[in-house]
């Protein structure tokens, strides 16, 4: 009689045990469902040449989790590549919540360097070319045009088939030192030009000293142009 009941007792056992199993099975194919909905109507928005790749990460914590009917669901970065949080809340008949994780690949058009560029040499189209590069992890400030490279010239010393991002490059200076520069000073509708010397080299944008010619004053303007320096605030337009 004993060895009936235990042998009752340990099916009853086993059938709740693959009962439990199943179910957080269901409950954990289910959630992961809800993310990839959630995952993939973002992805579409941010991304709507449909430039990416994405994989779902099992969800292992749904073991004791009650079934559940309603969903909320809530992407936790705005950067979408790379590991990507998703948090997952029942709504009812149960009320709990976990946190979900997907892996997210996108493609992105990045320039990169056809050859070996000299730190202060200047960026020709010749030197770029244009690649697609599936990326894994958030690459910041990446150049995706052409035409916003070419002009710069190189910070440091870029190596042949190089990614460039904006750190790499800046502006090339309008003004050298000891130039002789045109001073524009604006009053109203009335423009007065005069010449100067300048002490210092400048970029666009950057204010230098320059000596004026004529009263040999030294002023502060700022450099609006290559060779061209002015007493206003610049316009960028050169």
């Amino acid at each position: 009689m004993k060895i009936r009941t235990l042998q009752k007792s340990a099916l009853t056992l086993a059938l709740l045990c693959t009962y439990l199993f199943h179910s957080a099975v269901a409950t954990a194919s289910v959630i992961e469902e809800q993310v990839s909905v959630a995952l993939e109507a973002q992805l579409a928005e941010t991304y709507p040449l449909g430039n990416y790749e994405y994989s779902v990460l099992p969800v292992r914590s749904a073991l004791h989790l009650k079934p559940c009917d309603s969903f909320a669901t809530e992407i936790k970065t705005k950067v979408l590549v790379g590991r990507v949080p998703v948090h997952v809340r029942c709504l009812g008949p149960a009320n709990w919540s976990l946190y979900a994780s997907a892996e997210v690949k996108v493609a992105i058009k990045v320039i990169t360097t056809r050859r070996a560029i000299s730190r202060g040499e200047m960026i020709l189209a010749g030197d770029l070319a244009v690649k697609t590069q599936w990326l894994q992890q958030s690459r910041r400030n990446h150049i995706a045009d052409i035409d916003a490279a070419v002009g710069k010239v190189a910070r440091r010393a870029l190596r042949a088939d190089m990614v460039l991002n904006s750190n790499h490059l800046e502006a090339p200076m309008a003004v050298d030192k000891g130039e002789r520069v045109r001073i524009i000073a604006n009053s109203g509708r009335v423009s007065i030009t005069s010449y100067g010397t300048a002490m210092g080299s400048g970029r666009i944008g950057e204010q230098i000293q320059v000596r004026n010619d004529s009263s040999a004053r030294i002023i502060r303007p700022w450099v609006i142009g290559p060779g061209k320096v002015g007493t206003s605030a610049p316009d960028f337009k050169g």
